[in-house]
């Protein structure tokens, strides 16, 4: 009995101990899309992510340097990183046809990188002819309601 007893507490130390090294409780970022590898067409790119043990802030608002805390930068192949504090997706029109990365990184709310790192990049390919922006967010805009709506039930 007394082994077994032992047994059953090293077993909740290990598994104590596996779940804290992988930071249970570190910020994530999860990016929905696109997908790495995805396949785009029309010129219209729609981030969506989310963000866990990682409140977004507006750094114009919130100064104190938080690891919890901050906003993401985010960057379409090597134009300059735009910074954004909500969970509201991204939009980026007008992507030309070709290969693509989107970089996505978690950071403080003085823009400087949590350490360890929280990165996603994500590489897609833009294809076919590019639409109408407006023409296609009418689209976007109604899809992304109706996923609301189906989360929120």
């Amino acid at each position: 009995m007394r082994k077994l007893v032992s047994l059953l507490a090293l077993i909740a130390v290990i598994t104590l101990g596996v779940g804290f090294a992988f930071g249970a409780d570190n910020p994530q970022l999860i990016v929905k899309s696109p997908k790495d590898g995805s396949a785009l067409e029309g010129g219209l790119v729609v981030v969506q992510f989310e963000t866990k043990n990682f409140k977004l802030e507006n750094f114009t608002n919130h100064t104190a340097i938080n690891n919890n805390e901050g906003h993401i930068h985010m960057q379409l192949d090597n134009n300059p990183y735009i910074t954004h504090a909500t969970d509201i997706p991204q939009i980026f029109g007008d992507v030309n046809p070709g290969p693509h990365t989107l970089t996505l990184w978690l950071v403080h709310n003085n823009h400087t990188p949590l350490d360890p790192p929280v990165k996603e990049v994500i590489h897609f390919t833009m294809s076919g002819e590019m639409k109408g922006v407006k023409e296609q967010m009418k689209g976007k805009t109604q899809e992304m309601k109706e996923k609301t709506r189906e989360e929120l039930k």
